[in-house]
């Protein structure tokens, strides 16, 4: 790391040279405009090219059996034109394949194709989507999720189980969207500053969302195996009680990791044993079958203590 003395001049403003090879290698001369923003409390940034804004992050991937996977592995880094090439004829089951794939990643649309490419775009804009709401819609989702599981176990609503395993697929969009808004702030202090989001927290959000969808995956087990079983026992309406008392703990965790409230967090873990002495008052008496979704109830109810474990002092 370099160091600079600063300098004052007779108007009272202070002035601090900048290193010769790094104006240089930033096509910078005498009179060049830079941009300065203050990041993470006491550290000063500059920005070389304040009026120009990121450039677009282009990829291009060649046809493959993993082909899914690639296409989400270059949405998560970042990148906003994806072209797929094929050295052959690109089959209409591959096609379909691509677009699949594309429809789990929140913004990235197919706009051209040809018989061997296929250029997928992503059209959403990172300004217009913060970390921080993107996380209360998925908050959003895994509650109402939560909430008509616990209804669907408890009354057999098979109709009702099927809406929320097809819930699921929304909650993982915004799942990898997070993640890749969370990649994009790491790699630019910059819009990262824009968006308002410290890179110190990224680690802790990512965690955070993994839980959320965590959250989600669970819901979807318990209505499965109501859908998939003929005779599969329900959970006694208490556990609708007992849920409701899951679902407070749930938002108040996801405020605290928000807003960094370290008391709500600790407020939220404290209600640790009473939640989960409730839950395991659900298994009394049931059979094996039955045990199974108190199980998932007990994993959900640790998922959603983890998330206030994750808030940290500021």
């Amino acid at each position: 790391m370099q160091t600079r003395f600063l300098q004052r001049t007779s108007g009272g403003s202070y002035l601090i040279s900048l290193p010769k090879d790094w104006v240089r290698s930033n096509g910078l001369e005498k009179g060049s405009q830079v941009g300065l923003f203050s990041h993470v409390k006491d550290l000063m940034v500059i920005d070389p090219k304040p009026l120009k804004g990121p450039e677009p992050r282009e990829a291009e991937i060649m046809m493959s059996e993993d082909i899914g996977r690639e296409l989400t592995a270059h949405y998560l880094s970042g990148h906003d034109r994806i072209l797929v090439r094929s050295e052959r004829m690109v089959k209409p089951e591959e096609k379909e394949k691509i677009r699949i794939s594309a429809s789990r990643l929140a913004g990235l649309e197919v706009i051209n194709e040809t018989s061997h490419t296929m250029l997928l775009v992503n059209l959403s804009m990172p300004l217009d989507l913060s970390v921080e709401d993107v996380m209360k819609r998925m908050h959003q989702i895994g509650s109402s999720m939560f909430k008509d599981t616990l209804t669907a176990v408890s009354e057999a609503e098979t109709q009702l189980a099927a809406n929320v395993v097809e819930r699921d697929d929304a909650l993982d969009r915004l799942y990898f969207l997070v993640i890749r808004l969370l990649k994009t702030t790491i790699g630019d202090l910059r819009l990262a500053d824009e968006m308002n989001v410290d890179p110190s927290q990224c680690l802790d959000l990512r965690l955070a969302a993994s839980i959320m969808e965590k959250i989600g995956d669970n819901c979807v087990d318990m209505c499965s195996h109501l859908l998939q079983s003929k005779k599969a026992e329900l959970l006694p309406k208490e556990a609708i009680s007992v849920g409701s008392e899951m679902l407070e703990r749930y938002a108040e965790a996801t405020r605290a990791l928000l807003v960094g409230d370290f008391k709500l967090a600790n407020k939220v873990g404290r209600s640790r044993h009473s939640v989960n002495r409730r839950i395991s008052e659900l298994g009394e008496g049931i059979t094996r079958e039955g045990r199974y979704l108190v199980d998932l109830m007990e994993d959900l109810a640790d998922h959603i203590f983890d998330i206030a474990d994750v808030v940290t002092v500021g």
